[in-house]
């Protein structure tokens, strides 16, 4: 516990530009955030304790990405709780705790404000407590109403000590009633680090203003657990192997029970766990149990995991002591540790049978892009959310889906509103939203997350609307309506008796092959579990297929549940028909003699019908590296009769350091040319200084055109960007490659796990040329999309041939297909 220091009397601290650090009181410093335009200051008398701030500036997460205020705080780590009780002594602004990463206007913290008189919007009364946070740097900000009255004396109109409790990530906001106790109201979180500033902060609602805020009763306690996570890589790669994972619990003082539950994203399978103290055990549902007796100082567990497909992945891990309330686990805790809106490149496909979930942070915006931000929440499965930053439908985030079967479709969200003032948005497809009753989508006014029907004003959220949609492409449109309403994702069904209220995106991650340690090496067994795993919501009944590697030995065959037959063809067949609870299928397999590269696995499983791909690790092979790495004055490859093939292995691999990640890498594939090629390891949305260079000599000067061999397999996985010599990055959608490009018979586009060759086109010229002189040139390709494989370019100045008679007949689907 730290107690008030000081000096005697009222101590006058000014903010000067470029000052040094200004202790006052138990805090280290204070300042002004942002530019408002009145300076602020703080004065402390160590009589009585009290502490009289400024309120200064525009606001603090009304409506902004950024914030404006006079800040007094003090660096802390680990978990904490400070407290005080603030009066507005002039009736200006709002003013409260705060914690906080950092002194830029757009950082991320968590905030408990209460407002004057003035500030209340005609919302609610003077004392009135507002908690208030933005949790992604950048990010939009929410700012709560009056809390819901709670039991123990607490009224909306408090006008006494308020008290915030730091622990992990989490946040937890406390009033104190008419009795003297605390009592919890409301829990946020944030991706934190270890140390952050707490302290007293105030704002006057307006930039020009200069208002008074008194804080009595100020004080920091130090709480005795404190857990964080460090993860490995900043970026996400859909389906990487993470090693090293590391949980750090820390103990101020010894604690008798520490309990932590790992929970890894959503499709990841978690493995190679190493505890320093304590048991590990893993749970039927995914999650990780960590149990930690009589602990003081530090104890560690690390572990890896291979993630899902998701675009952004968030570890939702949590731990308490045995005394406070349950918090989620510090530190790390979403990839990309960057977040943003990340459109959808080309039309989402919708499931004809399975509701499809579409990622609100995938939107395009249409107009008014301030009216919409992105957060970071753990409550979601992503860790991304988006949040309304505006009370008008200008803000329109646009949503392009392919609907397969013409029929009627509905579309329910997962939604929360923080009061009556922030529960609704505007919906409507394929027209913009009107903007009056026609398009209202209202939405409980709670909290917590809960799937809701888009409906209108006319009819009850029970009852949806229903879209008749024709087969094509179709544009979902979301529009805002009052600030503060926050959307995680949007889901499209055709099924009007879906019970929506238990759906969730774990219903989509039931199950998943994990292979630990997948790095061949000679005579070496590898052991392989399918674990099928029951979330409360959904008891999945299923046939799985499991297709080992051809060729390689498999033995140890055993089911926790349901019946295993091995087929003609060698399969493994699970049928989990009639068999609840969490199973697993496990066995192991050894490669052949001889030189072996790697092993494929291409299993899939059959849900209602459909044949859907089985999740999780899918290869063991080899450690590939391109050998090419930086080099200065590459040898080039000699065209013969104009053309020549360059693997894409062997081409060469430029970025900022040897020690840098690829951008790509090279994967082990038996359908590939040579076993190899080439997979885009992370997302760019403009060109980098990191690129994949195919280098060749040209002596007949001409025209010439590429092919490619690539695999495109889906519309979040198909195109890089790509140019020759110096043309690159002259204009991104002029040399925008997007893979080859497949239709159906009706002229839909299709997306499948196969190699494809075809002309490398560009955005705007479909039939993309090069004149090249003789001597040496640069065929140059940046990643765009992570996920999208090329096996090989071939460089020609024969303009007549057909792509496809470079194409040798493929092996049997279960041969190759990566599922």
């Amino acid at each position: 516990m730290k107690m008030v220091v000081g000096s005697l009397g009222f101590l006058v601290l000014v903010v000067f530009p470029l000052q040094a650090a200004e202790p006052v009181g138990i805090f280290d410093d204070h300042l002004d955030i942002g530019e408002p335009g009145i300076p602020g200051y703080v004065e402390y008398e160590e009589a009585s304790g009290t502490y009289r701030v400024d309120a200064v500036g525009a606001t603090i997460g009304n409506r902004r990405f950024t914030d404006e205020a006079h800040f007094a705080f003090k660096r802390i780590s680990g978990s904490f709780a400070i407290e005080a009780n603030p009066y507005p002594v002039e009736d200006i602004g709002r003013g409260g705790l705060m914690i906080r990463q950092s002194i830029d206007p757009d950082s991320i913290h968590i905030s408990l404000l209460m407002t004057s008189a003035a500030a209340s919007d005609g919302n609610s009364d003077l004392g009135s407590v507002f908690p208030t946070f933005r949790t992604a740097k950048g990010g939009g900000s929410v700012r709560d109403g009056d809390p819901y009255d709670v039991p123990g004396g607490f009224t909306a109109n408090h006008t006494g000590p308020i008290r915030l409790e730091r622990i992990g990530n989490s946040v937890h906001m406390y009033t104190m009633n008419d009795q003297g106790a605390w009592v919890w109201f409301q829990s946020e979180a944030a991706p934190f680090e270890e140390e952050v500033l707490a302290g007293l902060a105030a704002t006057a609602e307006n930039t020009n203003n200069l208002g008074l805020f008194e804080f009595t009763g100020v004080r920091i306690e130090e709480l005795p657990l404190y857990v964080g996570r460090d993860l490995p890589t900043d970026e996400l790669t859909k389906g990487a192997r993470l090693t090293g994972i590391k949980l750090t619990a820390k103990a101020r003082t010894p604690v008798e029970t520490a309990t932590v539950r790992e929970v890894v994203p959503l499709g990841a399978v978690a493995s190679n766990f190493q505890a320093s103290a304590g048991t590990v055990t893993p749970n039927p549902d995914g999650s990780i149990s960590w149990i930690i007796p009589n602990l003081t100082g530090e104890a560690t567990l690390t572990y890896d995991v291979v993630l899902g497909q998701r675009m952004t992945a968030a570890w939702r891990g949590t731990f308490n002591d045995g005394v406070h309330r349950e918090s989620f686990i510090g530190g790390e805790s979403i990839l990309p540790k960057t977040i943003q809106f990340t459109p959808a490149a080309e039309p989402i496909e919708i499931d004809p049978i399975f509701p499809t979930i579409i990622e609100a942070e995938r939107g395009n915006w249409i107009r008014a892009e301030t009216d919409f931000g992105i957060m970071a929440d753990l409550n979601a499965a992503g860790g991304v959310v988006v949040v309304a930053m505006s009370g008008s439908a200008q803000g329109i985030l646009e949503y392009p889906i392919h609907i397969q079967q013409a029929g009627t479709y509905y579309v329910f969200g997962r939604v929360k509103s923080y009061d009556g003032n922030s529960d609704s948005f505007h919906f409507e497809i394929d027209d913009y939203p009107a903007g009056n009753e026609t398009s209202y989508w209202t939405v409980s006014s709670r909290k917590t997350f809960a799937n809701e029907w888009v409906s209108d004003e006319a009819t009850p959220r029970s009852d949806p609307r229903a879209f008749e949609l024709d087969a094509g492409v179709h544009y979902l449109y979301l529009a805002n309506r009052e600030d503060s309403c926050v959307i995680d994702w949007l889901c499209v069904t055709n099924n009007r008796g879906l019970t929506i209220t238990t759906f969730s995106e774990s219903t989509q991650y039931f199950i998943a092959r994990s292979i630990p340690n997948p790095r061949l090496e000679p005579g070496k067994t590898y052991s392989v579990t399918i674990t099928r795993a029951a979330v409360s919501e959904f008891q999945p009944e299923m046939v799985v297929t499991e297709t080992p590697p051809p060729g390689w030995t498999v033995s140890g065959q055993q089911v926790s549940g349901g019946t295993l037959t091995t087929n003609a063809q060698g399969q493994l067949v699970w049928s989990l028909t009639g068999v609840g609870g969490s199973q697993t299928l496990t066995y192991t397999v050894a490669p052949p003699s001889g030189d072996v590269k790697g092993g494929l696995f291409a299993g899939h499983y059959t849900y209602l019908g459909q044949s859907l791909p089985l999740p999780g690790d899918t290869t063991i092979a080899q450690a590939f590296t391109f050998a090419n790495v930086n080099v200065p004055n590459p040898t080039p490859v000699k065209l013969v009769n104009g053309e020549a093939k360059i693997e894409a292995e062997d081409a060469y691999l430029v970025k900022p350091s040897a020690e840098a990640p690829d951008p790509f890498t090279i994967r082990y594939r038996p359908d590939a040319s040579g076993e190899l090629y080439a997979y885009a390891a992370r997302g760019a949305s403009a060109i980098t200084n990191e690129e994949l260079v195919f280098v060749f000599e040209v002596t007949e000067p001409g025209v010439y055109r590429a092919i490619g061999r690539t695999c495109t397999p889906s519309g979040s996985d198909d195109s890089f960007f790509l140019g020759m010599d110096d043309d690159i990055g002259v204009d991104l959608n002029a040399y925008r490659y997007q893979g080859t490009l497949y239709t159906d018979e009706a002229g839909n586009r299709v997306y499948d796990e196969n190699f494809h060759i075809g002309w490398v086109t560009v955005d705007g010229d479909m039939n993309k040329s090069w004149n090249l002189t003789a001597g040496v040139h640069r065929l140059r390709i940046h990643v765009r999309e992570d996920g999208t494989m090329l096996d090989w370019i071939l460089i020609t100045n024969n303009l007549d041939q057909n792509p496809a008679d470079l194409e040798e007949p493929p092996a049997a689907v279960e041969q190759f297909m990566l599922y």
